[in-house]
């Protein structure tokens, strides 16, 4: 199995720390992109990519989505800022509209499926990763993605606060992405605990 890690920590924290657990499963072939390496050049919402296909903007980001649809599985890992993703995860999932419009006017397979990997240093809001993980759902929806969970880690906050547990539970994410369909997903959970897609 073909799994890309998109990294969208601005600094080699925990998150990465956790995509680097998940990615390091024996099962699949990884491959890792950190965003913050990359020029992120926001969505102008020119709409050239409603009249053509392709992004004006030639620069990684769009590199990095005209290969999206050759894996089988995405493992998204992100810090949560304010109770939404990272600066550099809104910028990447913003720019997907040029892939959204390319599905409409140039038709793609539908693509692979997704999971989501999210670190916060609030403890006690249970809503804290709420925002986050529909900011998620929607990109998934909108490239043709299927959505398999997210799994969820509050109270992690200096650089090395992860347990080895936490570092097993980020290793799951293979799981949920190599998992068949079927069964009802849980109608709530504990923070920090596995969410399934709903």
């Amino acid at each position: 199995m073909r799994v890309l890690g998109i990294g969208a920590s601005p600094r080699k924290g925990n998150s990465e720390a956790l995509l680097d657990e998940a990615l390091s499963v024996p099962s699949i072939a990884g491959e890792k992109i950190n965003l913050r390496k990359l020029t992120l050049n926001p969505c102008l919402s020119c709409g050239r990519c409603e009249r053509e296909p392709g992004c004006v903007f030639k620069d990684e980001i769009s590199a990095i989505y005209d290969r999206l649809y050759d894996f089988d599985g995405i493992i998204f890992s992100s810090p949560i800022y304010f109770g939404s993703l990272a600066a550099q995860a809104k910028v990447f999932i913003d720019r997907a509209q040029f892939a959204w419009a390319g599905r409409h006017l140039l038709p793609r397979p539908r693509g692979g499926k997704a999971v989501l990997l999210v670190v916060a240093g609030m403890r006690k809001r249970p809503d804290f990763f709420r925002n986050a993980e529909e900011i998620f759902k929607i990109w998934c929806i909108c490239l043709g993605l299927e959505y398999r969970g997210g799994i969820y880690f509050p109270g992690v906050d200096a650089v090395g606060d992860l347990t080895a547990d936490q570092r097993r539970r980020a290793r799951e994410a293979v799981r949920l992405l190599c998992q068949g369909q079927g069964g009802s997903p849980p109608s709530s959970v504990e923070i920090g605990e596995q969410r399934n897609s709903s």
